[in-house]
């Protein structure tokens, strides 16, 4: 458990207050709406170095995953923690008490509200020393409250992706054989995928059938589905589409 018991343990900063309710966290901020000031446009206000925090001790190196309750009010912030120099992010774009589970920090990178950033590019999962919390970002005119509770490392279960089968529009690619917890999979074309390990050390690979499997003009729904597994695996997907190129003229 990453919450704290006692207040008086939180040291507060930044922008987003912060008080225990029981052991419910609570967290307000407010981004005055500026617009009637011509020369400073309307932007969200982010916040990555002055949030609360509280001094913890633990190996995070099987237990990158972040588990909490959060109680949202739909203001469009962006509730980040951190944690062994990552990001967790929660988008509050909705309303009442939801479970959320964030499988690692690296997710937050793919994010479109947030994105990679600089001081991110290290870590250290086996020494984590502080838990930082607050709300990265807020839109212009909002103010925010959520609450948060039962913050928590989850442990990682290793599981297998067995027959896996990308379903792309109409267009299927089934894959055959497994790819386990920490694998990669990558496939650019022929009947072949090739299989890496974490490092990127290629481990074999896996024969695939395609059917229809092309990237429609437009937008398209891409899925992965995969014989019975329990629980479901977490995926980090990529993919890259290649055609005729877009000319974008000026106007």
């Amino acid at each position: 458990m990453l919450q704290p018991t006692n207040a008086q343990a939180i040291h507060a900063a930044g922008d987003t207050s912060i008080h225990l309710d029981g052991n419910t966290l609570v967290l307000t901020a407010s981004n005055p709406d500026n617009s009637r000031r011509i020369e400073v446009e309307k932007h969200p206000r982010r916040e990555t170095e002055k949030l609360p925090s509280w001094n913890v001790s633990l190996d995070m190196t099987r237990r990158r995953g972040l588990g909490m309750w959060v109680t949202g009010d739909n203001s469009g912030a962006l509730l980040l923690v951190k944690l062994a120099r990552r990001d967790y992010v929660v988008p509050i774009d909705f309303t009442g008490r939801r479970y959320v589970e964030i499988p690692n920090g690296e997710v937050s990178w793919a994010s479109s509200d947030w994105g990679w950033r600089m001081e991110t590019k290290s870590a250290d999962y086996s020494n984590v020393r502080t838990v930082e919390i607050g709300f990265g970002q807020l839109p212009p005119g909002r103010n925010a409250a959520v609450k948060v509770e039962q913050l928590t490392a989850l442990g990682e279960i290793p599981i297998a992706l067995k027959n896996p089968v990308i379903h792309l529009g109409s267009g299927q690619l089934r894959v055959q054989g497994a790819v386990g917890s920490g694998q990669f999979l990558q496939y650019t074309g022929g009947d072949k995928a090739i299989l890496y390990d974490e490092n990127w050390h290629q481990l074999g690979e896996l024969t695939v059938e395609k059917n229809n499997y092309i990237m429609p003009a437009g937008q398209a729904t891409i899925t992965v589905t995969s014989e019975s597994s329990n629980p479901t695996p977490w995926l980090d997907v990529q993919f890259i589409t290649t055609g005729t190129s877009m000319t974008l003229t000026k106007k």
